[in-house]
């Protein structure tokens, strides 16, 4: 782990998070790829949760009651509360602690600007949730059920498993990732 990774490991606590460890797995997500979540349509699947504006004074409170409204109903936590968080341009497996403000924090790791943006996956890859800011001035949070399934997500996949920019390590990651599915 190098100093970065750690200052972000210890940081998490304000948040309500325990670090377990960082995520080892070779068929998971691609971390480039979150960001098409965004781009996916209702009609493929995503569940678009409370979308709060950036200004409103309520907004963590808001924001923290949608993200984990959607979290729980759709299967993001395991049973001891645990999931995937994207810290440092890695899968990180967290657990949530009964005391806990994702939106609230001001965590570097978890947005920035005091604007909160950040993603998670169940540990089975099955949920993707994200807490995004929009261009109209709000910050919303959205589900993906099966990432795997969903056209635009995979087409983003499929482009790295051949995009020649990338490592080879990265293209054969995208590779397994969609070979799961």
């Amino acid at each position: 782990m190098t100093l970065i990774d750690a200052d972000v490991v210890t940081g998490l606590a304000p948040a309500g998070l325990r670090f377990v460890e960082f995520d080892t797995a070779d068929d998971r997500l691609p971390v480039a790829a979150v960001d098409a979540a965004q781009s996916c349509p209702g009609s493929e699947g995503r569940i678009d949760g409370e979308a709060v504006a950036i200004t409103d004074p309520d907004r963590a409170a808001r924001l923290n009651a949608s993200w984990h409204r959607l979290a729980a109903e759709h299967g993001l936590f395991d049973a001891e509360g645990e999931f995937l968080l994207l810290l440092a341009g890695s899968w990180a497996r967290v657990r949530l602690l009964p005391e806990w403000d994702l939106a609230g924090s001001q965590l570097p790791a978890l947005g920035g600007y005091g604007v909160p943006e950040f993603t998670a996956l169940s540990l089975d890859g099955r949920v993707l949730t994200r807490v995004t800011r929009w261009a109209n001035g709000t910050v919303g949070v959205l589900v993906i059920r099966r990432p795997g399934t969903v056209p635009t997500i995979r087409r983003y996949v499929e482009s790295m498993g051949r995009n020649r920019y990338l490592s080879a390590d990265e293209r054969a990651a995208a590779r397994r990732w969609l070979a799961m599915w």
